[in-house]
């Protein structure tokens, strides 16, 4: 089998905290990927991409961090309100994919 080799390429996986998004980062990662890894709060890469100005300001991060931008891993989840503080009914997306997709393709070398 081939390996690839990212070595030089950038991602960003949102909803990098654990899980599939965790697993995501450490495999590119382990192909010589540099990773920005998201998380709705904490770390250098925080945001709440439900809001599209938090989705544009994360991808300028990633940017001013480092230089370009080759993948994007739209990973974050679907919250039902009430597990957050101040929800009142429904669901929150964590990362809505046009806006994270939209904004990518905006900002993309």
């Amino acid at each position: 089998m081939k390996s690839v080799d990212l070595t030089g390429k950038v991602a960003l996986v949102t909803g990098a905290r654990r899980g599939i998004g965790a697993a995501a980062a450490d495999a590119l990662e382990a192909l010589g990927a540099r990773v920005a890894r998201h998380q709705r709060q904490g770390g250098a890469f925080a945001a709440d991409l439900a809001r599209a100005d938090a989705a544009n300001a994360l991808l300028t991060r990633v940017l001013e961090s480092f230089g370009r931008l080759d993948f994007l891993v739209n990973n974050a989840a679907l919250t039902p309100l009430g597990a957050s503080e101040g929800a009142t009914a429904g669901f929150s997306t964590g990362a809505p994919a046009a806006a994270c997709i939209r904004t990518g393709k905006h900002h993309s070398p």
